[in-house]
């Protein structure tokens, strides 16, 4: 199952069209050059990019993703990951426990839902 953040991180090409992406993936339609961030998913690094026509494979679309962010290239990918971390140091002085704060963002999702 993919999960969402909300609001999502998005960068200035990809911020109207993130339901078309979100469909496209579902689908499992072709879309070369997007990169979704997400929480990695080996439980020590903290965020992951992944591009996009990975999700084509039937073996990513059934993976638990939580995807934070999307990027229309791999470059604006590493500068949008910059802004996360550098939009929570600001918040929160520090950079340790980002991996932590968007899980417990996740959930508190959840719960709302």
């Amino acid at each position: 199952m993919i999960r969402y953040l909300d609001p999502l991180f998005t960068t200035k090409k990809t911020e109207n069209r993130v339901e078309e992406i979100r469909r496209k993936i579902r689908t499992g339609a072709g879309m070369t050059g997007i990169c979704l961030i997400t929480v990695a998913t080996n439980g020590k690094d903290v965020l992951d990019i992944l591009p996009a026509p990975m999700m084509k494979q039937p073996s990513f679309r059934k993976r638990d993703l939580d995807v934070v962010g999307i990027a229309e290239d791999k470059d604006a990918a590493f500068e949008l990951v910059g802004r996360i971390f550098a939009e929570y140091q600001k918040t929160f002085s520090t950079y340790t426990g980002l991996r932590e704060a968007l899980l417990a963002q996740f959930a508190g999702q959840e719960r709302e839902n």
